[in-house]
């Protein structure tokens, strides 16, 4: 019995080892075209002596629910590949990219982690 909780154990940690891992990559990737492009655009401004401050608040806005939107499609793929979609998640990461990831990952493993436990009730009985 214990081999075989060694294996699902490893199996689940291996699953969200991988959407960690994905998921850092693409918080690090879209962090640093967001502020590589919210630098190139304060700069422009800068240069055209434009209201810069209410300009670049509100491109950077755009910039941040463009990236968010990013965040959203690629979690939803991952919630239709684990045939979990929450909207509440989704619309919690359209806002907030960190908190919806968090959850995401929360969720899945919670998921995977029930569905184990069911699956060794069923072995057991």
């Amino acid at each position: 019995m214990s081999v075989l909780n060694n294996i699902i154990r490893g199996t689940l940690y291996e699953k969200i080892h991988q959407l960690l891992k994905k998921y850092s990559i693409l918080i690090v990737v879209l962090f640093i075209i967001q502020t590589g492009l919210s630098s190139l655009i304060y700069l422009v401004l800068e240069h055209f002596n434009l209201d810069s401050k209410f300009t670049f608040q509100s491109i950077y806005l755009l910039f941040d629910y463009i990236i968010n939107s990013i965040y959203v499609i690629i979690i939803y793929k991952d919630m239709k590949k684990e045939e979990s979609v929450n909207k509440l998640i989704l619309i919690l990461t359209f806002f907030s990219s960190l908190y919806g990831l968090f959850l995401f990952l929360l969720s899945i493993t919670y998921k995977n982690i029930q569905k184990q436990k069911s699956s060794q009730d069923e072995r057991i009985y």
